[in-house]
């Protein structure tokens, strides 16, 4: 398995997204993302709520692939080490784990100091990609982008790895990141031009975030819901080479 790092080929910069709370079509997805080509899929909360975070290991473990736990771990410190710790004790633990980063510093240096001894990548989630400009100037008298620079602020401070947002701010939060050795970037709600972007309010292309220097792409519908799931990958796979080429000019 290729890890999260930033060297990786096109075609291992997609995470297929496991949303469902049916064991029985967790697997089919699984077993279509496999198939497709993906060597990590993203398990989170729905699945993990009707099931368990050991019967998301197994899942990933038995169709021999790596997977991150969306877990958007928000709690006190002592409690996010716990959460940690459970995860990194699983048989098959995740790669990557995702925390709100409003969790605070302390919280997110507490989760880096149990998953740093387990080789697990500690991801700050921003602000949710379904959270629009409006919403967050009404309660958040800011703009999106002012969220998120604040965010990774934070993040940088805890000295985690990882972190999550919309591809519309992520050269910026890398741009914001690099003086402290860099955040690797996981971006979720990117569309092709033509599909559905759902409930997604801050979305842009794969070929578009990529440009802007996600590190790695978290896809769902797209490919697991697609008609020929390997087709719609290797689509996506062909919009990341262009985005990584406009990247390297």
């Amino acid at each position: 398995m290729p890890g999260l790092q930033p060297n990786l080929s096109a075609a291992e910069r997609i995470v297929c997204a496991i949303d469902t709370s049916k064991e029985s079509t967790a697997e089919s997805l699984v077993g279509l993302a496999k198939n497709a080509g993906a060597w990590v899929v993203k398990e989170g909360l729905e699945l993990q709520s009707a099931t368990s975070w050991k019967y998301c290991s197994d899942l990933a473990a038995e169709n021999d692939l790596d997977w991150v736990a969306d877990a958007k771990i928000y709690d006190i410190p002592r409690t996010t080490a716990g959460i940690v710790n459970n995860l990194a004790e699983l048989d098959h633990p995740p790669v990557a784990i995702t925390m709100g980063t409003r969790a605070g510093v302390d919280s997110m240096k507490e989760a880096q100091r149990i998953a740093a001894e387990a080789g697990i990548m500690v991801m700050g989630v921003t602000l949710l990609t379904s959270i629009g400009e409006e919403e967050t100037k009404r309660f958040e008298h800011i703009l999106p982008k002012t969220v998120v620079r604040r965010e990774v602020r934070r993040a940088t401070d805890a000295g985690i790895g990882g972190l999550v947002c919309s591809g519309l701010e992520v050269k910026m939060a890398k741009d914001l990141a690099q003086d402290r050795g860099g955040l690797f970037a996981m971006i979720p709600g990117t569309r092709s031009k033509g599909a559905d972007t759902q409930d997604q309010k801050r979305s842009i292309t794969p070929q578009q975030a990529i440009e802007g220097g996600a590190d790695i792409l978290v896809i769902g519908s797209q490919v697991t819901g697609a008609e020929d799931p390997a087709a719609a990958y290797a689509a996506v796979v062909q919009e990341i080479k262009q985005g990584l080429q406009q990247r390297a000019a």
